[in-house]
C-alpha cells in the first residue's frame, strides 16, 4: 500500500529538521507585519540568507527583543542610495510593499469557476492589476495553479468585506480547507506542501477589486518530488473496473449549479458540481454514439440520486432509484444519453462523476440508432404536425429552475417547482389554426386555453387527460396549458397541433383581434380622459407585492396591464401592495375586474393603513385630497377572471 501524502511530508520535514536550523519548524514567534507596518523598512522574516541580502534597507539577522529565536529586524536606517560591496557583483534593491514572511507565488495560473464581475480575467486578482470580484458583487471562485510544488503558508489580501474559505491540494482532485470562514490575509495553521490553492467567497460587494496572492516558496527538492511521487500513486488508485468512463461526453444542466459553473466541471480532475445553494442538482451526459453504459463512478455520498439513460433524449428509463456513490446497474444499457439527479447536494464543494462503460459494439449499435429512429416515427400526430416555432413562457416556477422552453420534445421536460402548479403559454409566430395539443403526461388534468390577442382567453378544454383534439379548430395566435399539479414527472413534453391558418381566416382573426383591441383602448382612453380631465395620469409603482397566494404562483407584478394578470390562489383572496417613488396626490384607480368587490387602502409609510374605498368594484375615484407613498388593494373572491389588471392615476401632490 502506497504510503499517505500526509506521512511522506513529515518524515522529510523532520529529516530536514537538523540540517536547516532556520527551518520552518523551528521559526521564532514574532508579529512580523506589525513591526513592518510601523515604519518604511520591509524585511524577509524567516530566511538568513534573505535578510542579509537586504542589509541596505535596515534588515539584520538578530534575536534582539522579545523573540526566542533570530530573524530578520529592521535594526537599522536604510541607505537611500546601496553601493555594492567590494565583495559582491551585484546592488539590490527592493520593493516596496512586500509581503513578509513570505514573497507571493505569482508565477502561477489562475482561473475562475464563476461569472466575474464585467467578465474580467480571473488573473486580474493580482497586486497591480484591476482586481477581481464576482459577477454582480455574488460569489466568486478562483484557483491558482503553481507552476511546481510548493511550500505555501498563508494568503494575503486587500479585501476584508466578507469572509472566504481557503483550500489547497496536491493534484487539483482532493482538496483540503486550510481556512473557514477567513477575513483578509491569513497564516495557514501549518504550512502546505501543494501545487494547487484556491479562495472561495459567497459574496463580495464592498469591492470593485479585490487583490490577493498566495505566500511561501518553492518547495525543497526532496519534498517536491517525494510529493509528487505521492500524488501520482493516489493517482493511479480506485481506477474503474471493468469499464473507463465516457468522458466525451457533451454534459449540460437543466437545473442552477453552485457559483454559475458549468456543468462540464462535474468531470474528475476539475472544479466539481453542485446545485445553486446546494439544493437540486441534474446534469445529463450525451455521447458522441450509441454506448454500453454499465454503471456510475461519482466521489459523493452526501445525499442520494437517480440516474436514468434514454436511447434518443426523449424516453427515459429509470436506473437507479435512491443510490448513494457510484453503482453499478442491474444490466448493461445500450443507449445514447445519460442523467443524473439529485434533490439536494450539500455536505460538498464540488461532485466529481462519469458514467462507465464503453461504445457498444457495431451490430448492437446500429440494431438500437434504428429502433429509436422507428420509434421517433410512431405516434406522429395526424392530422396536423407541431406548431414548434412559438416562443414559450411560464407565469409559475418550474422545477428546479428549467427555462420554460424544455417542454418541447427532444429537451429536458418541464414541470413545476416541487411538482406543484405549472402554467405555460405558447406565442405562435402568427395566426394559426389550433387543432389539439399532444403530450406525454397523463399523471394530473389540465385546461388548456387559447387567444387571438393575449388578454382575452377561451377554455377550451377543461381537466384533459394527456393528448386532445379540441372541439374545433381555434384561428388563435396564442395558446396556454395549466396544471395545479404535476408530480409523477420527471418532466413533460408537450406542443399543440397545427398548421398555418389560411389567408383569409388569418385575416379575418387578426382584423377581430385588432377590434377587440380597439375597443380595449377605447375604454381605456376614455377613462383616462376623464381622469385627464382631473388633472391625473397614470402613476408607476416601484415595487408590487402580494401578501396572499397568488394563483399559480404568479409575480405579482403582473398585475399591471400588458402582463399575464392576478388573481389569489384557487381564485380565493388577493391583497396587493404598491409602492410609489415619492408621495402622490391619488385621482383614483382603473381595472378590468368587476366582478367581486375589494377595498382600497393608502399609507404614508406602509406601516399605518386608512381605508380610502370599501366593497367597492371595478374603476373608481379616491376622495378628494388623497396623498399617500403607498397603496394597497384587497379582494376577498377573485373568480371569474383569468388575471386581473390594474393601475393607478394621480400625479404629484400640489404644493
Amino acid at each position: 500500500m502506497a504510503p499517505s501524502i500526509q506521512l511522506v511530508v513529515a518524515l522529510l520535514t523532520a529529516a530536514k529538521g537538523h540540517e536547516d536550523e532556520t527551518s520552518l519548524l523551528q521559526t521564532p514567534i514574532v508579529n512580523v507585519h506589525l513591526d513592518a507596518d510601523q515604519d518604511d523598512c520591509r524585511c524577509p522574516g524567516y530566511y538568513q540568507e534573505e535578510c542579509e541580502a537586504e542589509e541596505a534597507q535596515g534588515c539584520r539577522w538578530s534575536d534582539a527583543g522579545s523573540s526566542n529565536g533570530h530573524w530578520c529586524q529592521c535594526l537599522a536606517d536604510p541607505v537611500a542610495n546601496p553601493v555594492a560591496t567590494t565583495t559582491t557583483t551585484t546592488t539590490t534593491t527592493t520593493t516596496t510593499g512586500a509581503p513578509a514572511p513570505h514573497v507571493g507565488l505569482d508565477d502561477a495560473a489562475i482561473t475562475s469557476s464563476t461569472q466575474t464581475g464585467w467578465g474580467r480575467d480571473a488573473a486580474v486578482i493580482q497586486y497591480g492589476q484591476t482586481g477581481l470580484v464576482g459577477h454582480n458583487w455574488h460569489a466568486l471562485e478562483v484557483t491558482w495553479t503553481f507552476p511546481s510544488i510548493m511550500e505555501v503558508s498563508g494568503v494575503e489580501m486587500d479585501y476584508t468585506g466578507n469572509s472566504y474559505n481557503a483550500f489547497t491540494s496536491v493534484d487539483g482532485i482532493t482538496w483540503e480547507e486550510v481556512i473557514t470562514g477567513g477575513v483578509g490575509g491569513q497564516s495557514f495553521l501549518s504550512a502546505q506542501i501543494v501545487r494547487f490553492a484556491r479562495l472561495r467567497w459567497e459574496e463580495t460587494d464592498g469591492s470593485n477589486g479585490i487583490h490577493a496572492h498566495f505566500l511561501g516558496a518553492a518547495a525543497s527538492g526532496d519534498v517536491a518530488e517525494a510529493m509528487e511521487a505521492a500524488a501520482a500513486a493516489a493517482a493511479t488508485t480506485g481506477a474503474s473496473a471493468p469499464h473507463v468512463g465516457l468522458d466525451d461526453a457533451a454534459i449540460s444542466s437543466s437545473t442552477q449549479t453552485g457559483w454559475g459553473r458549468d456543468a462540464a466541471v462535474i468531470q474528475y480532475g476539475q472544479t466539481g458540481l453542485v446545485g445553486h445553494n446546494w439544493h437540486a442538482l441534474e446534469v445529463t451526459w450525451t455521447f458522441p454514439s450509441i454506448m454500453e453504459v454499465s454503471g456510475v463512478e461519482m466521489d459523493y455520498t452526501g445525499n442520494s440520486y437517480n440516474a436514468f439513460t434514454s436511447v434518443d433524449g426523449i424516453t427515459w428509463e429509470e436506473v437507479i432509484t435512491g443510490g448513494v456513490g457510484g453503482q453499478s446497474f442491474l444490466s448493461a444499457q445500450i443507449v445514447r444519453f445519460a442523467r443524473l439527479r439529485w434533490e439536494e447536494t450539500d455536505g460538498s464543494n464540488g461532485i466529481h462523476a462519469h458514467f462507465l462503460g464503453a461504445a457498444a459494439s457495431g451490430d448492437v449499435a446500429e440494431a438500437m440508432e434504428a429502433a429509436a429512429a422507428a420509434a421517433a416515427t410512431t405516434g406522429a400526430s395526424a392530422p396536423h404536425v407541431g406548431l414548434d416555432d412559438a416562443a414559450i413562457s411560464s407565469s409559475t416556477q418550474t422545477g428546479w429552475g428549467r427555462d420554460a422552453a424544455v417542454i418541447q420534445y427532444g429537451q429536458t421536460g418541464l414541470v413545476g417547482h416541487n411538482w406543484h402548479a405549472l402554467e405555460v403559454t405558447w406565442t405562435f409566430p402568427s395566426i394559426m389554426e389550433v387543432s389539439g395539443v399532444e403530450m406525454d403526461y397523463t399523471g394530473n388534468s389540465y385546461n388548456a386555453f387559447t387567444s387571438v390577442d393575449g388578454i382575452t382567453w377561451e377554455e377550451v378544454i377543461t381537466g384533459g387527460l394527456g393528448g386532445q383534439s379540441f372541439l374545433s379548430a381555434q384561428i388563435v395566435r396564442f395558446a396556454r396549458l395549466r396544471w395545479e399539479e404535476t408530480d409523477g414527472s420527471n418532466g413533460i413534453h408537450a406542443h399543440f397541433l397545427g398548421a398555418t391558418a389560411s389567408g383569409d381566416a388569418a385575416e379575418a382573426a387578426e382584423a377581430a383581434a385588432a377590434a377587440a383591441a380597439a375597443a380595449v383602448e377605447a375604454a381605456e382612453a376614455a377613462a383616462a380622459a376623464a381622469f385627464g380631465a382631473m388633472g391625473c395620469d397614470t402613476v408607476d409603482a416601484t415595487s408590487i407585492t402580494s401578501s396572499t397566494q397568488t394563483g399559480w404562483g404568479r409575480d405579482a407584478a403582473v398585475i399591471q396591464y400588458g402582463q399575464t394578470g392576478l388573481v389569489g390562489h384557487n381564485w380565493n383572496a388577493l391583497e396587493v401592495t404598491f409602492e410609489f417613488p415619492s408621495t402622490m396626490a391619488f385621482c383614483g384607480v382603473e381595472m378590468d375586474y368587476a366582478d367581486n368587490t375589494y377595498n382600497a387602502l393608502t399609507s404614508m409609510d406602509g406601516s399605518t393603513w386608512e381605508e380610502v374605498l370599501t366593497g367597492v368594484s371595478g374603476e373608481q375615484s379616491f376622495p378628494a385630497g388623497t396623498t399617500a407613498r403607498f397603496a394597497r388593494l384587497r379582494w376577498e373572491d377573485t373568480h371569474g377572471s383569468q388575471g386581473i389588471h390594474v393601475l393607478f392615476r394621480g400625479g404629484a401632490p400640489s404644493q
